[in-house]
């Protein structure tokens, strides 16, 4: 699964040791501007603004909760590689993070977001849709070899409609990235309260 981690790093480790530049891996969307959005229940979850046509009740909104604890050398230490820290400095890796929301009528609202890998806890409420849809994609960003991803959880649906993945209105919905200690791999747990 961290296979592809390996061979991006040692082929960047190539590239660094010759002499490319420095790499970055910025970005964001409406998930990294969660502190600028309203919290008028004070419930912790700020409030996402529905797309056009929807409106948002407080009585049956959803909350989603997306948290990752999964640091760099976690993930490292997962694909079974140890980069030399003249490579590590020109290699950054993110968290890409996006909830796809479908209400009725076809009326869909996408929620991206990127961070830096390491620990983060996303709480946020949405008007109730009929589905949602996580993907959180670890990538890896470096000078002249680009942006590459190395794994993903998911995409992971939850739907009103039951199935296993199953939620009310007004409940809570929790995807949470973490680094298994018993098996020295990254793992996903799912929960709805």
């Amino acid at each position: 699964m961290f296979r592809g981690l390996g061979l991006f790093l040692m082929s960047t480790a190539v590239c660094c040791l010759i002499g490319c530049g420095a790499g970055g891996g910025g970005g964001g969307g409406v998930l990294n501007q969660l502190d600028r959005f309203p919290d008028e229940d004070a419930d912790v979850f700020s409030e996402i603004t529905p797309p056009e046509g929807i409106a948002f009740d407080f009585a049956t909104s959803l909350a989603l909760r997306i948290t990752n604890t999964i640091t760099r050398s976690q993930a490292e230490a997962a694909a079974g590689v140890q980069v030399p820290s003249i490579v590590g400095s020109n290699v950054s890796l993110a968290a890409q993070v996006l909830v796809n929301l479908t209400y009725p009528g076809d009326i869909s609202q996408r929620l991206p977001g990127r961070f830096p890998l390491g620990p983060f806890d996303l709480q946020f409420e949405v008007a109730c849709p009929e589905t949602i849809e996580v993907l959180v994609t670890v990538v890896a960003s470096a000078p002249i070899v680009g942006t590459q991803p190395v794994t993903s959880f998911g995409p992971y649906v939850f739907t009103r409609e039951g199935g296993d993945r199953a939620y009310t209105c007004g409940a809570t919905v929790s995807v949470s990235t973490y680094f298994d200690e018993e098996t020295g791999e990254l793992a996903v747990s799912l929960d709805v309260e």
